[in-house]
């Protein structure tokens, strides 16, 4: 998923689950202007915004319909994780295009 920031701020807290502790995600801050990509699988909330915050989302082309999975099931953990790895690199980088270090990252 590509999220680009238009107005405000927002605290995002990345890679928490609600199985998880919260000290086990990572907060960043994004403001206007802000672009990031999250991989297939990584889940993501919004812990505190500006009242005007504002983003835009939008997934690669040809993309699997992204689900709404909350993580609260354990017994569906192994499959949710294969599935969402089982996802295609996207061919192009959003922000940078063809060019940009998209694919070298997600590979990391």
């Amino acid at each position: 998923m590509w999220v680009a920031i238009i107005k405000g701020s927002s605290e995002l807290l990345i890679g928490v689950g609600p199985l998880d502790t919260e000290a086990e995600g990572e907060v960043i801050h994004v403001e206007s202007g802000d672009a990031i990509i999250l991989p297939a699988g990584v889940s993501h909330c919004s812990k505190s915004s500006s009242q005007d915050y504002r983003y835009l989302g939008a997934y690669p082309k040809d993309a699997p319909k992204w689900k709404n999975e909350y993580g609260r099931d354990q017994s569906r953990f192994n499959s949710l994780v294969l599935e969402s790895s089982s996802v295609d690199i996207p061919d192009w980088d959003p922000v940078n295009g063809h060019l940009g270090p998209l694919q070298k990252l997600w590979a990391l």
